[in-house]
């Protein structure tokens, strides 16, 4: 069981490190490829996935996985940078969406490459 002054803190960790911006551009990118290549799945069945994984599953998810690798000073002094101008600055909505439209170039390049190997073509 997470103490409350750490899941406060972990909270406070994932609205600073903007993970609710990156969990939805993945989360957006991922049911594209599930559109892309899985369509014999209804769309009232990807509508039922889609709002079981949302932002609060994530949460409820990641809150003891952070538990797990970070003791309650760490996440403080984590929460205290990210608070600092140079914190503010690395996490700000461009920055944040930025990252995430690259990871999701990244993952639909390597995604097209796996396909293709899954077919026998060449990289």
């Amino acid at each position: 069981m997470i103490s409350p002054k750490k899941e406060y803190l972990i909270e406070i960790f994932l609205k600073r490190a903007k993970y609710d911006i990156l969990f939805e551009h993945i989360l957006n990118y991922r049911f594209t490829l599930l559109k892309d290549n899985y369509r014999h799945v209804s769309k009232e069945n990807l509508e039922k996935i889609r709002k079981k994984y949302n932002y609060k599953e994530f949460y409820k998810r990641a809150s003891p996985l952070i538990d797990k690798r970070f003791s309650v000073e760490e996440i403080e002094e984590i929460n205290k940078f990210l608070s600092s101008p140079g914190g503010k600055k690395m996490m700000n909505n461009d920055f944040a969406s930025k990252l995430s439209e690259t990871m999701e170039e990244i993952m639909e390049d390597v995604g097209k490459k796996m396909i293709s190997l899954n077919k026998g073509r060449n990289i």
